[in-house]
C-alpha cells in the first residue's frame, strides 16, 4: 500500500482504537478529507481486497466506494470503468457471508449506483448480474439486493448524474423487469436471506 494508503490505515486505527477523543476527533477528520481525494478509490479497493483487515476498516472502504461513484464518478477516466464495474462485483460476491451485510449493502449500491452512471458502457447490466449471481442459490441474496437498488437509486437524488441517464437506464430496467419477476417466482427461496431478500 502506498503513502496514502498507509495514512489511511492509520487514521482508522486511530478512530477504532485510540482512548483519546481528541486523537479520535482529528482522524474523522482526516478521514472525512481522505475520501473526496483521487487516492482514495485504489485504497479503499486494497482494504477491501485485505482479508485480514478489520471489518470496520472494510465498511468504512466500502462505505466511500459508494460516496466516489455517488459523487466523484467524474474523476474516473472512461478506460478504468471496466475495471472498477468488475473489482465492484468481485467485492460484492465476497462479502456475501451473513455477517458482512453492512459492507455487502454499501457495495450493493455502488454497484447500482454504478449501473446508472455507466448507462450505455454497461447496457446489459441485468443480463451481467444473472450471469454472475443467479447461477447459484447461495449468491441469490446479492442478486436480489442489487435488483431491488436499481429503481431505488435511479430514484435517488443524491446520485450526481444527468436526467438522461436515469432515464435511459429506467427503461433499460423496465424491459427486463419480465425476466426479474419471472426469476422471483422461479426461485424456491434455497436460503432465509434470499427468502428475506424476495420478500
Amino acid at each position: 500500500m502506498d503513502q496514502s494508503g498507509n495514512e489511511c490505515v492509520q487514521a482508522l486505527q486511530a478512530l477504532y482504537s485510540s482512548p483519546d477523543p481528541a486523537t479520535r476527533k482529528q482522524a474523522d477528520s482526516f478521514l472525512c478529507r481522505f475520501q473526496q481525494t483521487p487516492a482514495a478509490w485504489q485504497v479503499c479497493d486494497q482494504i477491501l481486497s485485505h482479508t485480514d483487515t478489520p471489518v470496520q476498516f472494510r465498511f468504512f472502504a466500502a462505505q466511500t466506494m459508494r460516496t466516489k461513484v455517488q459523487f466523484d464518478f467524474y474523476e474516473l477516466p472512461r478506460e478504468s470503468y471496466t475495471s472498477l464495474r468488475d473489482t465492484l462485483l468481485k467485492h460484492v460476491n465476497q462479502f456475501r457471508a451473513p455477517e458482512c451485510q453492512p459492507i455487502h449493502t454499501q457495495l450493493a449500491m455502488a454497484v447500482a449506483d454504478l449501473a446508472i452512471q455507466l448507462d450505455n458502457d454497461w447496457p446489459d447490466v441485468i443480463e451481467s448480474l444473472f450471469a454472475m449471481f443467479g447461477q447459484q442459490p447461495d449468491s441469490y441474496p446479492s442478486l436480489l439486493e442489487i435488483l431491488r437498488l436499481l429503481p431505488e437509486e435511479n430514484q435517488n437524488h443524491k446520485l450526481m448524474t444527468d436526467s438522461s441517464k436515469r432515464f435511459s437506464t429506467r427503461e433499460r430496467f423496465r424491459m427486463k423487469a419480465a425476466e426479474v419477476v419471472a426469476f422471483l417466482l422461479s426461485i424456491q427461496c434455497p436460503n432465509v436471506q434470499a427468502k428475506k431478500e424476495s420478500l
